[in-house]
């Protein structure tokens, strides 16, 4: 039996390569990298991951991301997300989004629909009481064989293949996630038949595939709380994979992670290339008996400004 590996420390976020999971491999292998995954998950939270095979898919993922979102605006459009909260799908113009932490959530008295009404709809500078625009792009996809939340995609004439290859996508990363969830339970000595419980309640039904682009803003509009990224939050889901590129040029991070053993102390996620930024969700912690809690994380401060006209982008995998 392999040592147990080191704790993560709270200036690092650990780097595990999962290929033992993704190629032949021996049991001895796949124990030891289980044991890190599951270690990570239970303290920080959060963790590189590399090895899963995916790194030419998602490089295509950029690209056509790109491409939708190179489109002009009344071409996006053409895929409108509703403005009810569901189906969650298509495409939703920067500024209409908000993410609501935790706390906000939990907070006694919480009324959703309360708050976006003080907020204002997020779609002008400024609106609302408090509101801070949440300035990104996104497209959202689900399983074409959800009905309760029916994908809309463009229509063919406006970007041709992009429908087949995002759904493609999706299934990909799905049955990526599914191996992960695997490696977890090996990592929390599941039997058997709690492993197989485990991945019962992942059908990839219900997971959803994010396309995520930052245009450039103005330093001063978020000094001046007009606008603002990702604000901080916990996801809701079992996990979530994230691709980011154009970190900048000075070394910022797209993405900010909460040291949970210093709270609002912040680590800057800097993944190699072609690795993904894993994080647990609020479902994945309840079903481990917080085994794998779930953690803060938000869009890192420097990627607000307009750094020689770059943007941001990510692809990410919600399961």
């Amino acid at each position: 039996m392999p040592p147990p590996p080191p704790s993560p420390t709270p200036s690092s976020i650990p780097l595990i390569d999962l290929s033992p999971f993704f190629h032949p491999s021996t049991p001895s292998a796949k124990s030891s990298v289980a044991s890190s995954l599951t270690l990570a998950c239970s303290t920080l939270g959060f963790a590189y991951i590399t090895g899963l095979g995916v790194e030419n898919d998602i490089a295509d993922a950029f690209r056509w991301s790109k491409t939708f979102f190179g489109l002009s605006y009344e071409e996006k459009m053409r895929a409108p997300h509703p403005d009810t909260p569901m189906p969650h799908r298509g495409y939703s113009g920067a500024g209409v989004e908000r993410v609501y932490s935790r706390e906000e959530r939990e907070r006694e008295g919480f009324d959703r629909d309360r708050m976006e009404e003080e907020e204002g709809d997020g779609r002008g500078e400024g609106e609302g009481k408090g509101k801070v625009e949440d300035y990104k792009e996104a497209f959202d996809l689900g399983s074409s064989l959800n009905s309760f939340q029916p994908n809309i995609f463009p229509p063919p004439s406006v970007l041709p293949g992009f429908e087949e290859y995002t759904l493609s996508l999706y299934a990909k990363l799905h049955s990526t996630a599914r191996i992960i969830l695997s490696a977890l339970a090996l990592g929390l000595d599941l039997p058997e038949n709690e492993k197989e419980s485990l991945l019962s309640l992942f059908t990839g039904q219900n997971n959803q595939l994010r396309l995520l682009h930052y245009p450039p803003v103005e330093e001063g509009k978020v000094k001046g709380k007009v606008v603002g990224r990702m604000s901080a939050h916990q996801d809701w889901s079992g996990f979530t994979m994230l691709w980011q590129e154009d970190i900048d040029s000075e070394g910022e991070a797209g993405l900010e992670l909460e040291d949970p053993a210093r709270k609002g102390t912040w680590l800057k996620a800097r993944p190699p290339r072609g690795a993904a930024v894993i994080n647990m969700g609020d479902m994945l912690e309840r079903i481990t008996n917080g085994e794998s809690p779930s953690h803060t994380y938000a869009s890192a401060s420097g990627a607000f400004e307009l750094r020689g006209g770059q943007a941001g982008s990510s692809p990410l995998c919600i399961v």
